[in-house]
């Protein structure tokens, strides 16, 4: 239910980019189409990147292999053909989405929807890790407002309020926001005075947000752009009586690493889109 499949037209033009670029793949398929051919490939190369895409922290070969079930030779053979094209990115012995990824991603998934899509293979991770609700909300105005959850129906009883909008700084989430962006501060502080300043001051040292509250409890930290502005926040949250918040926090900190990778990925693919035109004038002008 909840995990995150590409489109079947971002699929489609993938495949199609990989194939074009080595003509010798599809001959190589089309020879062996009793087992399969080119589909098998195409099915093979999409299971690789959802294992990709639903890890919480990059994984490595064996990771991989071990979540597609898929041979480790078929596996690296696989992901030597994707990071050649930047579909795939490798990082030591690790692998992330890459731009090109990213780029036909965001064609089937535009501005916070995108985020959204990107995002929720983590929200699945740190709820089924937890227990907890997990989170991505975005900041509206001087509210905060939750663009997906993920969560237990044990806690149906509170959903609705929490995914409900509140003051920014009336939650975790709202808080981290407050934290990291002065134009969102700046009135804020005016009005409610120096305390909240000093709160947002401790905030952007332990670089978490923690909100303890009569009945429900939870911490949140900051998903940033590729010029380091917030955009959402990512929170863990419970039954105040269930709350641990060492444990959210530490899954929360390894999140962290993952969604800053996924954001830098996706700037990336922009920056790249935004500099062929330029080398391609330079290519029409000699």
């Amino acid at each position: 239910m909840w995990n995150y499949r590409p489109k079947s037209c971002t699929c489609i033009l993938l495949i199609r980019m990989v194939v074009a670029m080595d003509p010798e793949l599809e001959l190589k398929s089309a020879k062996n189409r009793e087992k399969g051919g080119i589909s098998q490939f195409v099915g093979r190369m999409m299971t690789v990147l959802e294992a990709i895409q639903v890890s919480v922290e990059p994984p490595g070969l064996a990771d991989i292999a071990r979540r597609t079930r898929l041979p480790k030779s078929t596996v690296h053979r696989l992901l030597v053909k994707l990071v050649e094209h930047d579909v795939v990115r490798r990082q030591a012995d690790c692998y992330m989405l890459g731009p090109t990824m990213w780029r036909l991603l965001e064609e089937g998934y535009p501005g916070s929807e995108f985020l959204r899509q990107a995002i929720k293979p983590v929200l699945v991770q740190l709820y089924s890790r937890t227990g907890y609700i997990a989170g991505l909300a975005v900041p509206d105005d001087s509210t905060v407002r939750f663009i997906d959850t993920v969560y237990d129906e044990v806690y149906l009883p509170a959903i609705k309020r929490i995914e409900s909008s509140s003051l920014l700084q009336d939650s975790a989430a709202g808080k981290i926001l407050l934290a990291y962006d002065r134009n969102l501060a700046t009135g804020l502080v005016s009005q409610l005075g120096t305390g909240l300043e000093r709160e947002l001051s401790a905030i952007r040292k332990r670089e978490i947000a923690i909100e303890t509250g009569a009945s429900i409890s939870a911490v949140a930290i900051p998903v940033f752009d590729a010029e380091r502005k917030p955009v959402a926040a990512l929170s863990l949250g419970a039954y105040s009586d269930r709350f641990q918040s060492g444990l959210a926090r530490a899954m929360l900190r390894r999140a962290r690493d993952h969604v800053t990778l996924l954001t830098r990925c996706h700037a990336a693919g922009a920056y790249t889109r935004h500099r062929r035109p330029a080398k391609s004038l330079r290519r029409r002008s000699r």
